[in-house]
Order: structure tokens, then C-alpha cells, then sequence
């Protein structure tokens, strides 16, 4: 999957070097378990609720079947055990994305998101983050965790290696829709469709050209999460690289 390097790479230089980087078991068995159980029980109450405080969150809900992880703390309030858990989760992969990939990444729910897809909703067009996400930070990353088995019955990301480079040298797109167009993904590079397991990942560069894969069967389900994280600067990076606990709930909560 890499333009001149071994597969044996480094999971932090398969990202330097071509955009994207799978990394097998990025969580344990328990913490994909875990993992696993938070998401289908924040489904649940999303699913029970009749009026959302936030009408983003509604939005994205009922648009693309996706919770919105800025406003989650507030909308789990009340309910403390699925609340330490969801944090509980993010912290391992936090703490595992700046093993692998060095300190200073801060986990950014800005722009993080389950996604559960059935078959009726928009699969994704040829994009970046760096546009259609509107991550609007100089240097991000998505750790996207699959919770089904992707690839091949049910559909992975398709990625083109190597297209950050030269997505960098281009302007962003502006606009509602901030796709390309198969023709533009062709020119761009070799395109890769890894085949994951729960608790496997795909790490890429907000630059990296990407897209859901094209649907491959009928009917379906898939679950997956979108954990991104923006590098940090400053005092908050020397913060970021020392702290075990990072980050700190208050900051996970209001950024």
C-alpha cells in the first residue's frame, strides 16, 4: 500500500510518506469490546430521544445517521456511566495515536463522529478533510475505526495514496459540496480499498484524498467512528506530550 516503502514502515512513516496508514489492532479486544458497546449504547439514546437541545447534532442524526461528538458529553448528562465510559474510549485512542504517531495530537471533537451507514443514506464522494471536513487547522489526522469486518462484504474507506502531497499544493474547495470527481481521484495516484477488522485503523492526513468504498452489496449495516485530531503548539503541546491523562475532560468537552 505504499508508493516506494515496505510494508514493514513504520506506522508513523507510512503517514509521512503516503498519506494513510493501517495499523492492525490499534485497540485491544477489550477496548474494541468497549468501544463497541459505548457507540451502540449512545445509538440507543439518541434513538429514544424526541427533542435535541442541539439542533446540529439533530441534524447530522438525521442526515447521515452520524452523532456529532462536540455536543455528546452534553447530551449524555445525566447519564454518568455511559459518559465515563465514552471518555474512557477516547482516551485509549488518544493515548494509542500519540504513541504511534508521536505527542502533541489532541483529540478534536469539533470534527469526530459515529457513523452508522444502512444502505439508505449518501455514501461519500472522492474528497479531503481539509475542505469538505472544514477541519480548518494547519495539520490534522482521522483515526477511523471500523466495528464490522470492512473490505469486502461491507464497504471500507477507498484512499488514494500519496494524493496529500499534491492536494497541498492545491486551493481548497468552498462551497456545499466539496467533492471530485472519479476522473480527478484517477489522476491523483493509486487507490487502495484496506480490508480491516474491528479494532484495526486507518489513519490519513486531513489532505489525503479519500472516499467511502462503492457500495458492494445490497442492503447493509456498518459501523465505524471518525476520531480526528489536530496537532498542537506552544505550551499546549509540551502539555499534550507529558500529560498520561490527555486530554483532560474540560477540553475534550469544549473544543
Amino acid at each position: 500500500m505504499t508508493k516506494a516503502s515496505a510494508a514493514t514502515d513504520s506506522p508513523h512513516v507510512q503517514l509521512t510518506t503516503n498519506g494513510v496508514a493501517v495499523v492492525r489492532q490499534f485497540l485491544n479486544g477489550d477496548q474494541t469490546t468497549a468501544l463497541r458497546h459505548v457507540v451502540a449504547s449512545v445509538y440507543d439514546a439518541m434513538a429514544r430521544c424526541s427533542e435535541f437541545a442541539n439542533p446540529e447534532m439533530a441534524e447530522n442524526f438525521k442526515r447521515w445517521n452520524g452523532v456529532w461528538l462536540r455536543p455528546l458529553p452534553d447530551f449524555l448528562n445525566g447519564h454518568s456511566t455511559l459518559t465515563a465510559q465514552y471518555r474512557a474510549s477516547v482516551a485509549n485512542v488518544a493515548r494509542r495515536t500519540r504513541m504511534l504517531f508521536g505527542g502533541g495530537w489532541r483529540y478534536y471533537p469539533l470534527r469526530s463522529y459515529f457513523r452508522k451507514y444502512t444502505g439508505a443514506e449518501e455514501l461519500v464522494p472522492w474528497h479531503i478533510d481539509a475542505d469538505a471536513a472544514r477541519v480548518d487547522r494547519a495539520e490534522a489526522i482521522n483515526v477511523w475505526l471500523p466495528l464490522d469486518a470492512v473490505g469486502a462484504g461491507l464497504p471500507s474507506l477507498e484512499m488514494v495514496v500519496g494524493s496529500h502531497d499534491k492536494m497541498r499544493q492545491l486551493p481548497l474547495l468552498t462551497g456545499e459540496r466539496r467533492y471530485r470527481d472519479d476522473a480527478f481521484a484517477a489522476s491523483a495516484g493509486i487507490k487502495v480499498v484496506p480490508q480491516l477488522d474491528p479494532g484495526d485503523a486507518i489513519i490519513f492526513d486531513h489532505f489525503t484524498l479519500h472516499r467511502t468504498q462503492p457500495q458492494i452489496g445490497g442492503i447493509f449495516e456498518r459501523t465505524s467512528c471518525e476520531f480526528r485530531f489536530i496537532k498542537l503548539s506552544g505550551w499546549r503541546g509540551l502539555l499534550a506530550m507529558t500529560s498520561s491523562q490527555w486530554p483532560p475532560s474540560f477540553l475534550a468537552k469544549n473544543n
